[in-house]
């Protein structure tokens, strides 16, 4: 998501389902960026994720280890981009 292989303005729409929500807070706002990079004008993104506060860490999924990292969008200002991105 931060460095998209796609020439500028060349997609219609994306659509992210809670993968922002890996990034930490600086890199998902690069990676708004460079979706809106390759949206063309008018272009749609369909972006989902959690709400709340402060990282979230767990060393366990569904009874099977894992490592994971996730951090909750915690407020609109954290997604909208001034002249870019509007939610």
């Amino acid at each position: 998501m931060l460095a998209l292989d796609l020439p500028n303005a060349s997609l219609a729409a994306i659509v992210c389902f809670y993968a922002i929500i890996h990034l930490g807070r600086d890199d998902a706002a690069l990676a708004l960026k460079e979706m809106n990079r390759v949206l063309e004008p008018g272009g749609l993104l369909l972006l989902s994720f959690h709400g709340g506060e402060g990282a979230l860490h767990r060393d366990q999924w569904y009874d099977k280890p894992v490592s994971i990292d996730v951090y909750p969008i915690r407020k609109r200002r954290d997604v909208e981009l001034p002249g870019i991105i509007r939610v």
